[in-house]
């Protein structure tokens, strides 16, 4: 990844983590969720962080599939690779190629 495309997913990163922490200070109220027998009581900042948490984890989850097919590809394509490398050096070397020789004014 090029240079500033780092500096740039940095300062992005830096950005979404500070509105984080500015929404996290500004949200100390609490609720409570029930999902069937549980009950949880926490502030509100904790449930929108930790529903943002689960989407990146589902999203992370979902692409992964593609990303284990493409690393796979990628090592077949590498592999034939090698292979057509190692033929073409093979007959380099049992061919001669001709010298050229130039007269030089």
């Amino acid at each position: 990844m090029p240079f500033r495309m780092v500096i740039l997913s940095l300062f992005i990163g830096l950005i979404i983590g500070g509105a984080t922490v500015i929404f996290a200070i500004e949200n100390t109220a609490t609720m409570t969720v029930s999902f069937l027998t549980w009950h949880i009581t926490a502030p509100t900042a904790f449930f929108v962080i930790a529903s943002f948490a689960v989407g990146l984890t589902a999203a992370f989850l979902s692409l992964l599939p593609r990303l284990i097919a493409q690393e796979y590809e990628m090592r077949v394509v590498r592999r034939e690779k090698r292979a057509i490398e190692g033929v073409a050096k093979s007959q380099s070397q049992t061919q001669e190629i001709p010298v050229v020789e130039r007269a030089y004014a």
